[in-house]
């Protein structure tokens, strides 16, 4: 008689399972990490207190070094590559952020949010603005100057003073939000809902590098635009979360 040799049973796994100890052991600490973000406010009040106090770090360090040799070697290696298409492209991404451009911006995204009926979304969107007067008193109250033409190509001609980069604190707070708001509510067809994200995505983190390229900002300038914008986003959202619950989103 033939007898087919028998495999041992081996019990089909989860996609979050598996026989590697290590892995078991991260998964697990991973799924506790998100459910603790989830549910946990201190998780925000401690990220927040980290950001604020690395903003205050890097406000102090620029008040006593207003010109590092990092920031220019930033942006001496980003400005390195001088073509048309580039210089095009870095104006394209900055246009949101420049005076009437921001009006037109958050406009247009209030008025599509509202006619899809998300009115608390519209309403929360449109106030983005009101991040402007801190960004203008922040400005004011360290003073640092814009970059100069005897030191990088300046190919942008500022109103205000640079210490923080409004465009960065800007794109972070409203094209973040934005962008937590594809989460929150359902976008079809699935292309164009990872479609927005991308470009909500790419825009936050081009800004940096175009506000650097047309000289308007030293590098520490956007590290600290990062910092304050989000810290506003996170408090942008959890408020929007406390008055438009996770529950609603589908109505």
């Amino acid at each position: 008689m033939n007898f087919e040799q028998q495999r041992p049973h081996r019990p089909t796994l989860r996609p979050h399972q598996t026989d590697n100890p290590m892995q078991a052991w991260l998964f697990s600490h991973a799924r506790h990490l998100v459910h603790w973000i989830k549910t946990d406010q201190r998780f925000y009040v401690y990220l927040v207190a980290l950001l604020l106090a690395a903003t205050a770090a890097l406000a102090t360090f620029v008040q006593f070094v207003p010109l590092s040799r990092w920031d220019l070697a930033a942006s001496t290696e980003v400005q390195e590559h001088q073509l048309a298409p580039i210089d095009a492209l870095m104006w394209a991404v900055s246009w949101f952020g420049n005076g009437v451009e921001t009006l037109i911006t958050v406009a247009i995204a209030g008025l599509a949010l509202y006619f899809a009926r998300l009115r608390e979304a519209a309403i929360a969107t449109v106030a983005t603005l009101l991040s402007a007067p801190l960004i203008l008193l922040l400005k004011a109250a360290f003073g640092r100057p814009r970059p100069s033409a005897d030191l990088v190509r300046t190919m942008y001609a500022a109103s205000y003073e640079s210490f923080p980069s409004g465009h960065v604190i800007f794109y972070t707070l409203f094209f973040g939000f934005i962008l937590f708001l594809s989460f929150k509510y359902p976008l079809r067809p699935p292309a164009l809902k990872w479609a927005v994200r991308l470009v909500l995505s790419a825009l936050i983190v081009l800004v940096s590098f175009s506000r650097m390229y047309l000289g308007a900002h030293w590098m520490t300038d956007v590290i600290a635009g990062y910092l304050i914008g989000f810290v506003l986003l996170i408090g942008w959202c959890l408020a929007y979360v406390r008055r438009v619950p996770w529950s609603r989103a589908a109505e």
